[in-house]
């Protein structure tokens, strides 16, 4: 894959949803499935669809703003830079 390509793939519009879901589906394995098989609770089918749903949310919400906090806090300390270097 050359640079275009890669930068193509990192800033496509759509880039947060997949971010999102893939951060959602880990937490929901560690936290919905991991660690009550790890307590000894096993698993319930309502608490194991509950959790999924939560997580798959949350990681959609998780993916939406990141990107955008990140921009902010990038252009803030872009500014600050600028003015303490003139």
């Amino acid at each position: 894959m050359n640079n275009n390509n890669v930068n193509k793939y990192i800033n496509s519009p759509y880039r947060w949803i997949i971010d999102g879901l893939i951060w959602g589906l880990i937490m929901f394995l560690v936290v919905g499935v991991f660690y009550p098989w790890a307590k000894g609770d096993g698993f319930v089918a309502k608490n194991m669809f509950f959790h999924l749903l939560w997580w798959l949310g949350s990681g959609l919400i998780y993916g939406y703003f990141t990107p955008k906090l990140v921009k902010f806090f990038e252009q803030k300390f872009a500014r600050k830079n600028n003015r303490n270097t003139e």
